[in-house]
């Protein structure tokens, strides 16, 4: 830990997604929620009828590819049509084999599957993000997690709704940097940021990331580092991001539609330990150099 408090030199915002914290050369690669570094589908299933049908078929799953999805929809209209034989049975013209025809058929589709009472399972099916398989998959119940992507790691930070997020980092040669969704009066906000600079008995160890490049990203985790440049420079947007970071402190990144929802720094390339801590004043991410 550093002797000195850390500065406080930039902010990010996200209206509730997870931020993800990842080294350059990883984020890179990172397509955000509408895109995919590696083909995958995703399956949702969700509803009252999820009750009588095993729990391996119903929830998120994820697919490498169409063929091996297919097989499990086959045997989850199976299901279903052994636990609702009078509601389901099998016909196209029923809702749940015209959505899985639908799917065979290359199709993205959704659909709610009812009987009189209600809607009984809802169904999702589409190519899945890398917001999908790493966000969506993620346990929700985890502050922050550490996942494998891209050929490095990336971390996830839950900040409990959407917020703007302070970010510090220590004065020279950057090797902690912490950020936090911080809910003090502006009186209070000196000592609780002081504070924080100085404080990690109390924090859960959450993983390590790489950070070889020594650029840091700090993004909401639905945007692809293409959101974060103008249209006719998405090409370079690492080799910009980088040269920008060379020559300030940290970056203010926006979207077209969105200001400040992402910032990079400059840090000391190395591992970095990442644990996560609340209070009633704040919640809080910090990275530290081993």
């Amino acid at each position: 830990m550093g002797d000195m408090p850390l500065l406080w030199g930039a902010t990010m915002a996200t209206e509730g997604s997870p931020i993800l914290f990842a080294d350059l050369s990883v984020y890179q690669s990172w397509r955000g929620s509408e895109g995919a570094h590696e083909p995958s589908f995703y399956l949702g299933s969700w509803g009252g009828l999820r009750s009588e049908l095993s729990a391996d078929l119903c929830g998120h799953h994820f697919f490498a590819d169409r063929e091996e999805a297919l097989e499990h929809l086959e045997r989850l209209a199976t299901a279903i049509t052994d636990a609702r034989p009078k509601a389901f049975e099998r016909s196209s013209k029923k809702p749940l084999f015209a959505w899985l025809e639908a799917v065979r058929n290359g199709q993205d589709a959704r659909t709610a599957i009812h009987e009189a009472s209600g809607p009984l399972l809802r169904l999702f099916f589409h190519p899945a993000s890398d917001y999908d398989q790493l966000v969506m998959a993620r346990d929700n119940t985890l502050a922050c997690s550490v996942a494998e992507f891209a050929g490095g790691n990336l971390a996830l930070w839950s900040t409990e709704g959407g917020c703007v997020a302070d970010v510090g980092h220590t004065r020279r040669g950057i090797d902690e940097v912490v950020a936090g969704r911080i809910d003090v009066e502006r009186a209070e906000l000196r000592a609780l940021r002081d504070d924080l600079s100085n404080r990690a008995t109390d924090e859960t160890r959450c993983g390590e990331v790489d950070l070889d490049t020594g650029v840091l990203v700090i993004a909401d985790s639905v945007f692809a580092i293409a959101d974060l440049v103008k249209d006719d420079a998405r090409s370079r947007a690492a080799e910009i991001i980088e040269a920008a970071s060379y020559l300030s402190g940290p970056l203010s990144l926006s979207t077209g539609a969105m200001v400040g929802v992402a910032t990079a720094l400059r840090v000391d390339p190395g591992r970095y330990v990442v644990s996560s801590g609340s209070d009633k004043r704040a919640v809080w991410l910090r990275l530290r150099r081993q």
